[in-house]
C-alpha cells in the first residue's frame, strides 16, 4: 500500500504502522519522524520529543539528559 499523500499518522495502512512499531521494539527508541516522500517536507511527526515526558520512562537506555 502506498504512503503518498498520507501526512498524518493515524492514515498510515496497518502494515506500516506495525512495521514502525517493530522497528522501535527491535532499536528500542521510539520513531520520533517519518518520510513518506523523497522530499524533504513530506514528513509525519510521530512523536514530539522534546515535549514528551514518558520519553524516558518508554526507552530508559536511549533517555535524553
Amino acid at each position: 500500500t502506498s504512503t503518498t499523500g498520507i501526512y498524518n499518522y493515524d492514515e498510515l495502512p496497518p502494515a506500516a504502522k506495525a512495521y514502525l512499531k517493530r522497528l522501535e521494539e527491535l532499536l528500542e527508541t521510539p520513531i520520533a519522524m517519518i518520510s513518506v516522500s523523497p522530499q524533504r517536507g513530506k514528513t509525519i511527526q510521530v512523536m514530539d520529543i522534546l515535549n514528551t515526558p514518558e520519553y524516558d520512562t518508554r526507552y530508559p537506555r536511549n533517555a535524553m539528559r
